[in-house]
């Protein structure tokens, strides 16, 4: 796992004085040791562990695939384990699902106020008492992204540590970068992690209050010739970020603009929403105290990841022979 130094945000990157550097690398050599040492005792059954999954569903035609695969997915885990279900699209069909909890969501800000629908649920019905780690996911994190093995894997590993991590507040997932930090609502951070599946350990939960900012998220941006301008509560490189996303002039676009004429503003400021609450939230956990910790922190699994994209047969070879264990 990699750490980002959320803590040094807010200026220009800047290298450690030797005796910083050591300190550091002793302390994060002693929370790997703590961290290995509490996932033996998880693993032979000697401490309790909960961990609590809150699913994001929205598209029919993937909902019965990625409830199996997460609810798979969570088994993979020591301990006992819950499943929240919330339901963003127009129409929740009623349905007995075994051993999870289906509710139905708004989808005024997208997947954001769907987790914090699930967020109040368990809240509401003491299930985030009991558990020492969340894992948030959408029903795009094994359709529009790359989850094989290797992928299942690195996620498993970081997440299985950081619930061993429980008195310093941790967020995981694949994290991204602008290469300078960036700023929003007056909280900043050089990293996000990106939240098509993402947990966050107890200890975590315990300090933020949301996974959204507290003031409307109109007053981020402005509506100026059918597109998007961001306002100062945004940093420059930000904005100039999303914009280059929810462009349908950039190749490398937002997959939910089909064509240049295959979108609206609505959808832009919805999509918008979203990519605003993604960055308010590692900004408002680096503001808490917390780290992120990215699951493909390693150059091998980085490469090995880039396979994943080549097809079913490959991901097939690697786990036969052990590659992605």
């Amino acid at each position: 796992m990699a750490r980002a130094s959320c803590q040094q945000a807010k200026g220009e990157r800047h290298a450690r004085p030797a005796e910083g550097a050591q300190e550091f690398r002793h302390r994060r050599e002693a929370m790997f040791l703590a961290v290995q040492v509490t996932e033996i005792a998880l693993e032979n059954g000697h401490m309790a562990a909960h961990i609590t999954g809150i699913l994001l569903t929205y598209y029919p035609s993937y909902f019965d695939d990625a409830v199996s695969r997460f609810r798979a997915y969570l088994e993979g885990f020591p301990g006992t384990r819950s499943l929240v279900i919330v339901h963003n699209g127009p129409e929740l069909q009623p349905r007995e699902i075994s051993d999870a909890v289906l509710i139905p969501g708004d989808n005024a800000c997208r997947e954001f106020s769907g987790w914090e629908t699930g967020l109040a649920y368990c809240r509401r019905a003491g299930i985030l008492e009991d558990s020492d780690f969340v894992v948030f996911a959408n029903d795009t994190f094994c359709h529009h992204n790359k989850f094989g093995p290797i992928s299942r894997t690195a996620f498993r590993r970081s997440f299985r540590a950081a619930m061993a991590i429980r008195d310093e507040p941790v967020m995981v997932g694949e994290t991204f970068s602008l290469g300078l930090p960036f700023s929003i609502s007056g909280l900043t951070s050089d990293e996000w992690v990106a939240t098509y599946l993402f947990g966050m350990n107890r200890c975590l939960l315990d300090r933020i209050s949301a996974l959204t900012p507290d003031c409307s998220l109109n007053n981020f941006y402005l509506q100026e010739d059918g597109r998007l301008r961001f306002s100062d509560l945004v940093s420059c490189n930000l904005a100039r970020h999303i914009e280059h996303w929810l462009s349908p002039d950039n190749k490398t676009h937002w997959r939910g603009l089909a064509d240049e004429h295959d979108w609206d503003l609505r959808e832009l400021q919805g999509k918008a929403n979203a990519i605003l609450c993604e960055k308010y939230l590692a900004a408002h956990v680096c503001e808490c105290g917390g780290t992120l910790l990215n699951v493909f922190n390693s150059p091998r699994v980085r490469f090995l990841r880039k396979l994943e994209a080549i097809g079913p047969r490959l991901n097939a070879l690697l786990h036969v022979r052990g590659i992605s264990s």
